[in-house]
């Protein structure tokens, strides 16, 4: 490898890279990550949210430099090479908003796994020379490992470019935040100091390294626990602030949406396109869609998403009614509710099934569903200390073996967890144009999903903030009171009477007569209704007499 390093310059410092990397960034199918936003629709909501990841991608290799130099791993290791060539192209696989269709809403497939990561990587040794195809090929096992969900795939390379306090990890967390504008700052500046490469002994396969944070140096050092639970505080601020903003929950359910009504399929063309490109193939790819209701809904999620007009927020749940549904309702097939509705078939079945029942236009209404343990990933970091013969052996840091050990450090990781699991928050969202259908859009939701919107949610966002919500809610609140006051014990009442008949027979034409009859005689009685002296309500005295005028049937 020649070692004429060419400076790429980052916000405050500058990244070597070697004549193999630059000609790796020097081709197409690395270029077209400058093309695809970091932080997807985040923009959205942070307007300056727009940083790339191929800059992140620099970044990460210049974080697993710090990190091998950490380890005392320098440029004579021949894996030295390998690990940064694996932190350059780590998010090779990505496609337009990848985190939006594959991870929040699991339209496609997972973007660094199987085929696709083997398209892409094939793209780019066709553009690169027979030393660099080499260098890509040592960097690929890594690659796979990072994607992989079998533990015994990984090693301490695949954990310094992507498992858990990773390259990845420190190369975005303060570029997040710095283009999002979010006021934190880790001080885990001295956790390179404590990584350590030790080996972990598995039964029944071969031993192999781990990168490890050590927790002690003569004892317990609190400094790098308060270090890693840096890192996890500001992951938390990121998850809370940016990847489940209401704002950008929504526009990602509309994107998601507009992909599924369009008909997306995976497909390597995919791989060619930046985000601008991508928007213009779903558009194209509407209009080719032989079912017009569901093109005509894909166009328009698409251009209220390009002027930025999000629908509007009318149905939450958040965890503890989530948690309920599952402890009560959870359904034989073993589907959780986050997982139930997190489907493509099931959100379009329900969502669908409303639309047509409310005369909505097909994509009127979108579902947001995280997964129910997610961002979870930081607490699984592996940490060793020392103790009598030499080191414990490699475990993560919210086991039980760090809980026995240092009790402490397990409580505070465990509370940053729970603060975590109360970020969920299931949303559905609604054309603004239709902000009058909403209370028997609720109702629907209601009984589609087997469970309440959250009555606090009603109370201080919706009635509040949605005037043409709360309009319709009080008529529609009108309404139902008055059926089930009024109309609906006298239709019962009649179509009892009717049943009870000999060679009487009650059916739908009878039952739908009965209902005008009696709602036209509310009609005609209100006018000369009373208000009961001891019951406060409407008397029913016009009702009265217009049964007794009503010929039975």
């Amino acid at each position: 490898m020649e070692h004429n390093d060419k400076r790429f310059r980052i916000p405050n410092r500058d990244v070597k890279l070697t004549d193999f990397e630059v000609a790796v960034t020097h081709t197409k199918a690395f270029q077209r990550l400058f093309y695809l936003k970091q932080l997807g629709l985040a923009y959205l909501v942070y307007p300056c949210a727009t940083h790339t990841r191929a800059g992140h991608s620099i970044e990460c290799l210049d974080e697993a430099a710090k990190l091998l130099s950490s380890i005392k791993i320098g440029e004579q290791h021949e894996e030295y090479k390998h690990v940064r060539m694996a932190a350059l192209l780590h998010d090779i696989g990505h496609i337009p908003y990848s985190h939006t269709l594959e991870d929040e809403h699991e339209v496609l497939q997972k973007h660094d796994k199987g085929e696709r990561l083997n398209i892409v990587l094939d793209k780019l040794k066709n553009e690169v020379g027979q030393d660099v195809r080499q260098l890509i090929d040592k960097a690929t096992p890594i690659l796979s490992a990072i994607s992989s969900s079998d533990e015994n795939e990984h090693d301490w390379r695949s954990d310094l470019v992507g498992n858990t306090v990773c390259a990845d990890l420190l190369a975005y967390i303060t570029t997040d935040a710095a283009w999002t504008g979010i006021e934190k700052r880790p001080g885990y500046y001295r956790i390179y100091d404590y990584f350590i490469k030790t080996i972990e002994e598995r039964e029944n396969l071969p031993n192999r390294d781990r990168l490890c944070i050590r927790l002690t140096k003569g004892g317990l050092r609190t400094d790098i626990v308060s270090a890693i639970l840096d890192l996890l505080d500001m992951r938390y601020a990121l998850t809370e602030r940016v990847i489940v903003h209401h704002a950008k929950a929504i526009a990602s359910a509309m994107l998601a949406r507009a992909a599924r009504l369009a008909g997306l399929q995976e497909n390597a063309s995919l791989l060619d396109m930046g985000d601008e490109m991508f928007i213009a193939y779903l558009t194209n790819l509407a209009n080719s869609n032989e079912d017009k209701e569901a093109a005509d809904g894909a166009k328009m999620l698409i251009d209220h998403l390009q002027c930025r007009r999000l629908y509007k927020r009318i149905f939450k749940v958040q965890r503890h009614a989530m948690e309920e549904w599952d402890r009560t309702k959870q359904r034989n097939d073993g589907d959780t509710f986050s997982m139930r509705w997190r489907k493509s078939e099931e959100i379009e079945r329900l969502l669908s099934q409303i639309e047509e029942r409310h005369d909505l236009p097909r994509g009127s209404l979108v579902l947001w569903c995280p997964e129910a343990k997610s961002s979870m990933k930081l607490v699984r970091v592996k940490v060793v200390w020392e103790q009598s013969g030499g080191w414990h052996k490699p475990v993560e840091l919210r086991s039980n073996d760090v809980q026995k050990q240092f009790p402490g450090i397990h409580d505070r990781v465990d509370n940053i967890e729970q603060q975590y699991l109360d970020l969920w928050t299931f949303w559905i969202g609604i054309h603004p144009d239709y902000l009058k259908m909403v209370p028997g859009v609720i109702e629907d939701l209601s009984s589609g999903l087997d469970i309440e919107c959250d009555p606090v949610f009603l109370e201080t966002y919706a009635k509040d903030r949605l005037p043409e919500y709360a309009e319709s809610a009080k008529l529609y609140d009108s309404v139902k009171n008055t059926l089930r006051k009024n109309i609906v014990p006298e239709v019962q009442r009649r179509l009892l009477d009717l049943a009870a008949r000999p060679g009487t027979k009650v059916d739908e034409a009878i039952i739908t007569d009965t209902i005008q009859n009696v709602s036209a005689g509310i009609s005609a009685g209100g006018k000369k209704a009373k208000k009961s002296e001891k019951t406060g309500q409407l008397g029913l005295s016009g009702i009265d007499e217009s049964v007794k005028e009503e010929p039975s049937k």
